[in-house]
């Protein structure tokens, strides 16, 4: 269960790390090692890691994707 904190934090524009790596359909741990070499500015409450909503969309937009990519494509290529 969330802290009241963590749910207001999200009422006012936070994401967790959580939210935010399937949004970009990474792992946590991707997001957390962004956090760890400061490619992404977060706060943490309690055990939870927020991350502001501009920051999260900033960094989503580093991976869209725009198609799929197959290996027989990249042999090709």
């Amino acid at each position: 269960m969330l802290s009241k904190a963590v749910h207001d934090a999200k009422e006012r524009g936070y994401v967790t790390a959580n939210q935010l790596a399937k949004q970009c359909g990474l792992h946590r741990t991707t997001i957390s090692l962004a956090i760890r070499h400061g490619k992404l500015r977060s706060m943490r409450v309690g055990n939870v890691c927020l991350i502001a909503r501009e920051d999260a969309d900033e960094f989503s937009k580093q991976y869209a994707i725009s198609g799929t990519i197959h290996k027989s494509d990249r042999k090709r290529a």
